[in-house]
């Protein structure tokens, strides 16, 4: 590091030199992170939405912009300095209420993907795969008051993500992810549907 001035207690011909930044100290947290993307209702859709790429607004504009309910992504793709996350596993689910035959349509024919950096998936799977976790289960035949869930509801009822040693997946602060949800045979929701995924593990913030 270059000399920030001269020491005059040794005769004014010595370096002062400063202290190299220490790295900063991350508190590990149990905190998911979470992202929502919407299915805009009467619209024909296969492609699908990619989740964890954009905060503060949903990928159909006539759907608004995202709040604290639907994301607490820190950023666009990316945790951001000094952030990290140990990653485990997801749950994900439909919002509540939803239609049985459309919930039944969203599952069967989805399919979830996570990729690191710009395209290689490091999962796919039938969105069936991925449980709810806690959630209220059944249905009932009142109109607006079906419930349903994907699998059994209970906290340790998640896709687990960790590698084959039993080691969580790191996401480190500036690196890229994302998370596609797609159908390729197709839905046109009724109504507007609205998934969330969530990633479990252990979120890393400054202190």
């Amino acid at each position: 590091m270059l000399g920030l001035g001269q020491d005059e207690s040794k005769g004014g011909a010595q370096y002062v030199y400063g202290t190299p930044p220490e790295k900063p100290i991350l508190r590990p947290l149990r905190h998911p992170l979470y992202d929502t993307e919407g299915w805009q209702a009467g619209a024909a859709q296969m492609v699908g939405y990619t989740l964890f790429t954009n905060n503060t607004a949903f990928a159909v504009a006539a759907l608004g912009r995202k709040n604290l309910s639907h994301t607490n992504m820190p950023g666009n793709g990316q945790l951001g300095t000094p952030l990290e996350f140990d990653l485990i596993g997801f749950i994900g689910h439909l919002q509540y209420g939803v239609d049985i035959d459309e919930f039944n349509q969203f599952y069967n024919r989805g399919v979830f993907q996570f990729i690191f950096g710009q395209a290689n998936p490091w999962l796919t799977v039938k969105l069936g795969q991925i449980p709810q976790g806690i959630a209220p289960q059944g249905m009932t035949t009142m109109p607006g008051t079906t419930v349903v869930s994907n699998g059994w509801g209970v906290q340790t009822n998640f896709y687990n993500f960790v590698s084959v040693d039993r080691k969580s997946r790191k996401i480190h602060s500036n690196e890229r992810f994302s998370n596609p949800v797609s159908h390729p045979t197709g839905i046109t929701p009724i109504n507007n549907l609205f998934w969330t995924t969530y990633c479990l593990g252990i979120y890393y913030m400054q202190l």
